[in-house]
Order: structure tokens, then sequence, then C-alpha cells
């Protein structure tokens, strides 16, 4: 079974599918990439802060959640833009981590109405130490060249593409949240895992 980490009969439990991909996340890969390899010199920063992570998929929900949690943030999860918007009017963020592309109201409806909600209010409920504008990081799989700008244009301050390391939200979070970044170290996954 050369290249085979794991494997599941049909049908699929959604609880043994999760189960399964944690553990892969865990074990230790044989080849590592320049890219890796470099990374592992870098060390991702913690972050003492509360976000909000918007993702239809439960897989890469639970991964995200651990990832954030794994560089010190609390993380509340909505799995669309309905929901979001709920979260958001209830309880004050430092940032969401938005999907793009989701049923019922993706994250570009979902970001446009925060938006407008920012400027018809200021009591818009934000962070510590941030003004009335909801920091609303995109995720999404598109990684063509006009999708950053699509992302920009509906009213999210930054992009990042999956699939993603700990270390590139690190830094994502690291330039929204520098005061929010602490001197704990960081709790490791393994190297290479992406979601």
């Amino acid at each position: 079974m050369t290249g085979i980490e794991a494997f599941l009969s049909k049908p699929v439990r959604q609880s043994r599918l999760l189960n399964c991909l944690l553990q892969i996340m865990s074990a230790p890969t044989e080849a590592a990439d320049k890219q890796t390899l470099e990374a592992r010199h870098e060390k991702p920063s913690r972050f003492n802060a509360h976000l909000l992570l918007v993702e239809d998929a439960p897989v890469n929900r639970e991964l995200g959640r651990i990832m954030l949690e794994n560089l010190g943030c609390r993380v509340d999860t909505a799995w669309n833009g309905r929901e979001a918007l709920e979260a958001i009017e209830r309880q004050s963020y430092d940032l969401v981590l938005m999907d793009c592309q989701m049923p019922e109201m993706d994250g570009y409806e979902a970001t446009q109405r925060v938006r407008e909600r920012e400027r018809s209010s200021s009591t818009v409920p934000v962070g510590e130490g941030q003004s009335d504008h909801l920091i609303i990081v995109a995720l999404t799989a598109h990684a063509m060249q006009g999708d950053r700008q699509t992302c920009l244009d509906a009213g999210m301050d930054d992009y990042l593409t999956k699939p993603f390391s700990t270390l590139q939200l690190s830094e994502v979070l690291s330039r929204w949240l520098p005061f929010r970044a602490t001197n704990d170290t960081p709790r490791q996954l393994p190297e290479g895992r992406d979601i």
C-alpha cells in the first residue's frame, strides 16, 4: 500500500471520515517539499483572539477550528452566511474567516450585508481595540487572478486560498491582529498538513 495512509469502506459515515482525516493529520509525512522544509524553521504566532469561522464543509470547518484553536484562538463556527450574520449580531469578534461559496447565503452576500450594517450603524459589535470595521478574510478554493479582487470588491479585507497551512493562517492573523499576538508557543500540528 505504497503512498496510501488510510482507507475507508463504503458507505462512509461522516464521523468515520473525520476521524480518519484527523488520524492522517497526526501521522508524520515521509516526503516534504521545499516549502514545508522552510516552514519547519518558522514558528506560527499564537493569538489571544475571538474568531468566527464560516465554512459549509463539515470537515473543513472542523479542521479550521482545530488549526485556529492550536494558534490560541477562541473559535465560533457557522455553516453559511445567514448563521454568520446572526452570530455577528450576538457576539463581538476580532476577525471573521468567511468561505465564499456556501448554500443559502454565500460569503460575498454576507460580507456585503455586514458592510451595509457598518455604514448604517456605529454599534456593530467588533473586537477590542478596533474601529467599527469588522475584519473579514475570504476563504476560497478559487485562485484565479481576478478572484482576489472579487473578494475585495465584495468588502472582504484579505484573501486566503484553500488549501492553506497553519503557518499561512498565522501570517494572515498576524497581519490583521498584531495586537492579539502573544509570546506563547503554539501547539504544533503535524508538518505539511493543510486544510
